[in-house]
């Protein structure tokens, strides 16, 4: 779903982790079939498979035999989610694919806020029917580029959610950076990533027609190397824990909580939590890391289950 913007005018992350969140390359599946009942990784905008916004398996073009999902429409109706597994609010993430965009015709995606539709657009990204392109983040549009058509892309979105920094990348050149957290708007202020969103829409409500292969979602932190970050007087008790444990703070902030284990695994997460909760979850034993995160603050600690 496009969120329409006005606009005056047409860096490698680190860490050395690397945990595959999500991959999809849809050649297991029967062309024709809807991708939203077909993929666990895909949904649609109205959270309706099978429904008028879902897209269709294509055996026309794949970037690797023998599928991709096709997404055609002017302004819609095609309205395709991919949908992550959780709500991302800490650390590196890489999502890749493969992007073909038919000759003569616009393509567009956007990064979500949030695994529900809707709740913010991160970025936008464009391709209009002349091969030029552009990406919109931070209530601004980003310089144009050049692209190909007719022809398999690689497309890179990276977001360093704890540096509160996006990029986009073609075929291996970055072709805008920005800020994350304010979104296409500038007004935003959520450091979050829960999704991408593939509208059939191009720039000045071009024709789209275009499909994508080979999706890839990548957790790149490094979670053995982070430190805990005193910002926040945040205290875990019991620690070392059992399993079970409470989280407070002074003032009656509300923070999104996550917890993760040292592979970057999320095991826990949710939006919204106020001081004096209790997580209670099936934890194995070991080592974890409790993120809080809101607009003005964030904090990082570790606990430990025994």
């Amino acid at each position: 779903m496009k969120r329409i913007v006005l606009f005056f005018a047409l860096c490698p992350l680190l860490g050395s982790a690397q945990t595959t969140l999500l991959s999809e390359d849809f050649d297991s599946y029967t062309a024709g079939a809807y991708a939203g009942v077909s993929s666990p990784a895909m949904n649609t905008w109205s959270l309706t498979p099978g429904g008028t916004d879902d897209c269709l398996i294509s055996a026309a073009q794949s970037s690797s035999p023998s599928n991709s999902i096709h997404i055609i429409g002017q302004s819609g109706p095609i309205d395709a989610m991919v949908i992550f597994p959780t709500t991302y609010n800490f650390g590196q993430f890489r999502f890749s694919m493969k992007f073909y965009v038919v000759a003569g015709k616009a393509a567009y995606f956007n990064c979500q806020e949030s695994n529900t539709p809707g709740l913010g657009w991160k970025c936008d990204i464009f391709f209009a029917n002349n091969g030029t392109g552009y990406v919109g983040g931070n209530g601004a549009q980003g310089p144009n580029f050049n692209y190909s058509q007719d022809t398999w892309l690689d497309v890179v979105v990276n977001a360093d959610l704890t540096a509160d920094q996006g990029t986009v990348s073609i075929n291996g050149s970055v072709v805008h950076t920005f800020i994350w957290s304010t979104g296409v708007t500038g007004s935003e202020t959520y450091n979050r990533w829960g999704g991408v969103n593939f509208y059939a829409y191009g720039p000045n409500d071009e024709s789209a027609e275009y499909y994508v292969d080979d999706l890839l979602y990548e957790d790149l932190t490094d979670y053995t190397t982070i430190s805990e970050n005193e910002g926040i007087e945040l205290s875990l008790y019991p620690n070392p824990t059992t399993g079970i444990f409470n989280l407070s703070w002074s003032g009656n902030e509300a923070f999104d909580v996550t917890v993760t284990d040292l592979s970057g695994k999320v095991v826990f997460s949710q939006l919204k939590m106020t001081s004096n909760s209790t997580i209670d979850a099936d934890f194995a034993q070991g080592t974890y890391l409790v993120s809080l995160w809101n607009e003005n603050n964030s904090v990082v600690k570790k606990i430990v289950v025994q």
